[in-house]
């Protein structure tokens, strides 16, 4: 049953829309996996385990999961309060950005910039 015609606890702009289900792809195929969208932001966090593999690559899976999320709020309320259609792939430009600004946050040690992180998952 889809997220959307069901009783989800989650805020459902989060999944019910095209473009948006266009950006969570765009990310999962960044990490090189196809998918199906879970039905909840929980649901995102259960399958770390299979998406990322080690400690970095957990940091910054968890940190895309809420970046996405951020943006996809930030880019509806564009729209409903400015009448302002989002566009998705900059959106998505601007969620590897954020990744690698919060991760060199927590973690001197990371030396990868959201440039990099568009190129591919591979180096993290």
């Amino acid at each position: 049953m889809s997220s959307c015609n069901s009783h989800v606890k989650q805020p459902i702009i989060f999944f019910c829309s095209r473009d948006v289900w266009l950006v969570w792809s765009k990310v999962m195929n960044w990490c090189g996996y196809s998918w199906s969208i879970p039905s909840s932001v929980d649901g995102f966090f259960q399958q770390s385990d299979l998406f990322a593999h080690g400690h970095v690559q957990r940091k910054v899976w968890y940190l895309a999961i809420y970046a996405v999320l951020w943006f996809i709020w930030l880019g509806r309320n564009n729209l409903v309060f400015n009448n302002v259609n989002p566009i998705w792939d900059n959106i998505l430009c601007l969620t590897f950005h954020r990744i690698a600004y919060w991760v060199k946050s927590i973690d001197e040690t990371f030396v990868c910039t959201g440039n990099d992180l568009i190129k591919s998952l591979e180096g993290v």
